[in-house]
């Protein structure tokens, strides 16, 4: 499964981590910013994912066309 399947499940869990932190005090005060932190980061890594991604395509578009070349080559 994708990174961006899990983000609804990923940012659902953050916002109910934030709805417990409104509710309490003591160790969960600091968790509300913590969720936002957590949620930017994912959606930094998901972009990450996408550019790496990117680059895999293209790269195994230029080794097939270099390949295509080398049998040209050859053939000639």
């Amino acid at each position: 499964m994708s990174l961006q399947n899990k983000e609804a499940s990923v940012l659902e869990l953050l916002s109910r981590v934030d709805a417990e932190a409104r509710g309490a005090s003591g160790p969960l005060e600091g968790s509300s910013s913590m969720s936002e932190t957590l949620a930017e980061a994912w959606k930094d890594l998901n972009h990450e994912m996408d550019l790496r991604q990117s680059l895999l395509d293209q790269n195994v578009a230029f080794h097939e066309s270099a390949k295509q070349v080398d049998t040209f080559n050859i053939m000639s």
